[in-house]
């Protein structure tokens, strides 16, 4: 990633921002500042949010605009406002990075999968939420782990759909947590694979087994989806005859 995408002029610590659209406004002016975007695709940045959620999890959103808007994009950039106090984005989530994104190409892919990964490992990213150093989320940002932790072997389950999603770029956030909200709804156990990576369709950033799908990478793009029917309900004891009233006759 380099630096023209991430620099500490777009980095800003310690935040306190009174909503969710005073958020998306003061990262947006942050991009306009840069020559990033014109200033009306701050309008864009919440025209999106009004239509799909853009918080990732664990305390990260992703703002950015509408797609037919993208000509108000005047360079790719990447603007960041850590909340360490947390900003209420929906009911039950909780933002404490919000890294606005202006994308005229697929540079800003690999900051997201390292958004990702992040997610995934909580020792790396809650300190972030506090850190007093721009330095620090860019570092984290940038490089990838040294050494990721290998995928497990895929083991596919009794049942199995398959079909190819046509997404250059993999299955981005959005319809990924439409995916998982679908899945959500069965009683079975469902998994995705695409080669030997598996994923648990039920968890948008699940790392055992590991999801693919909010990362925007290539390797969603041929998923299977792997269903195993959910176990038998035990067969319920025979009811109790009722006991006759005292006195009564034995039955015959």
């Amino acid at each position: 990633m380099s630096d023209a995408l991430l620099t500490p002029q777009l980095i800003r610590l310690g935040c306190r921002p009174a909503s969710k659209e005073a958020a998306i406004r003061e990262a947006g002016r942050m991009l306009a500042d840069a020559g990033c975007i014109a200033p009306d695709y701050i309008d864009s940045l919440l025209r999106r949010e009004a239509v799909a959620n853009t918080y990732l999890g664990n305390g990260i959103a992703i703002p950015h605009g509408m797609v037919e808007d993208r000509a108000m994009v005047l360079r790719t950039g990447v603007a960041i406002l850590q909340i360490p106090a947390g900003l209420e984005w929906n009911p039950g989530q909780r933002t404490h990075l919000l890294c606005a994104i202006a994308a005229r190409s697929d540079d800003h892919l690999v900051m997201l999968r390292q958004l990702t990964r992040l997610l995934q490992d909580e020792a790396r990213l809650l300190p972030l939420f506090s850190t007093e150093n721009s330095a620090d989320l860019i570092a984290a940002l940038e490089q990838a782990p040294e050494n990721p932790p290998p995928d497990a072997e895929a083991q596919d389950l009794d049942a199995c759909d398959e079909w190819r999603l046509d997404y250059p770029n993999g299955l981005h956030a959005r319809p990924a947590a439409l995916w998982v909200e679908a899945a959500r709804r069965s009683p079975a156990q469902l998994q995705v694979r695409h080669g030997g990576r598996v994923a648990d369709a039920k968890n948008l950033i699940a790392r055992k087994p590991r999801t693919a799908c909010a990362s925007c990478s290539k390797r969603c793009a041929r998923p299977a989806w792997r269903s195993k029917p959910p176990p038998p309900s035990p067969p319920s004891a025979p009811p109790e005859r009722a006991k006759p009233p005292a006195g009564s006759p034995p039955d015959r």
